[in-house]
């Protein structure tokens, strides 16, 4: 069942970079860049929405379970222009966007 982990993987690589890049940008009070952290967030809640059933890695499962949360709270933050909000969901050390590179560990560009 590995090859639908690395399809949702691969599917959050990009997404995954802008969010990343977006956050950072919006701690210095970029206001534009709330949108992108929006657009990139909903591109991997939309993939964490699938779950993990049929995926046999327990990283993901995990990660799965925890992860739409973790991006409607970034999304909430990123609509309301709440910087630290967008930051808080973001690097969270329990729930925080880091699992995802856990969850996607070993597969092409992660």
């Amino acid at each position: 069942m590995s090859d639908l982990r690395a399809e949702r993987c691969e599917r959050m690589v990009q997404p995954i970079i802008d969010l990343t890049g977006s956050v950072l940008a919006s701690q210095v009070g970029n206001l534009d860049d709330f949108d992108e952290v929006i657009s990139a967030a909903e591109a991997v809640l939309a993939v964490a929405e699938q779950g993990s059933y049929g995926i046999d890695d327990a990283a993901y499962i995990d990660w799965a379970g925890a992860a739409p949360e973790t991006f409607r709270r970034i999304i909430e933050a990123a609509e309301r222009k709440d910087k630290k909000a967008v930051w808080l969901a973001f690097a969270d050390p329990e729930t925080g966007v880091y699992r995802v590179s856990a969850a996607c560990s070993g597969l092409p560009r992660w």
